[in-house]
């Protein structure tokens, strides 16, 4: 948890980097056991932010929070926390957008780190869309990650994208018979000039992601 606070003050530092930007709409929902339609939790369409705090559902417990412009500056996106406890097996899949974005970057970076706490599969995503919520029309960049790892990718901006767009982040979560919980993160930023972005993605995921591995309780 230490950790985790350091690495959201860590993230939340990039605000610093640029001007300010007008609050954009944040929205995070959910589906569950390869249901089509897509929910959302109260809160969406919050501006900068969004989250939810221990809702339960279908066996799944779901703590999530994003965060988008500002406090992060476009196109800057992160799902900075998320937390996820079933009692059994099951899938479930969690969404994290942000709508109304207008700067256009040569390409985009996705970090995504991975800490599950049991038996569980967890594969991350990023995408850029059309200026609605839960756009997947281009996937920027996906992840299968094993235990305790991160990854990034860097996607040169999709051709014909719209001047005013959308990011998505999703997390795809199948747990074991026994249940247990994950804790993941996604960062994902517009490309800005090397070595900075290299740096700020590493401080990002270093405090997001990296959890010491325990036993689910």
């Amino acid at each position: 948890m230490r950790k985790l606070l350091l690495g959201a003050t860590a993230a939340l530092g990039l605000a610093a980097l640029a001007p300010a930007a007008n609050a954009l709409p944040i929205f995070i929902g959910y589906s569950t056991n390869g249901g089509a339609t897509i929910t959302d939790f109260a809160g969406s369409g919050s501006d900068a932010s969004a989250s939810v705090t221990g809702f339960t559902t279908a066996g799944f417990t779901i703590n999530l929070s994003a965060t988008g412009s500002p406090t992060f500056n476009q196109p800057n996106f992160g799902s900075n926390t998320l937390t996820v406890r079933s009692t059994g097996s099951g899938s479930i899949i969690l969404y994290a957008s942000e709508t109304g974005i207008t700067t256009l970057p040569s390409a985009f970076t996705s970090g995504f780190s991975n800490n599950p706490l049991s038996d569980t599969n967890v594969t991350e995503a990023t995408y850029a869309g059309a200026n609605v919520k839960y756009s997947l029309t281009n996937l920027l960049a996906t992840s299968l990650l094993a235990p305790g790892t991160t990854s990034s990718a860097t996607t040169a901006t999709p051709a014909g994208l719209p001047a005013t767009y959308s990011l998505t982040e999703t997390y795809a979560i199948t747990f074991g018979a026994g249940g247990g919980v994950v804790n993941a993160t996604i960062l994902e930023i517009g490309r800005i000039p090397e070595p900075m972005s290299i740096a700020l993605l590493g401080a990002g995921l270093l405090g997001l992601g990296v959890v010491k591995r325990k036993r689910a309780a």
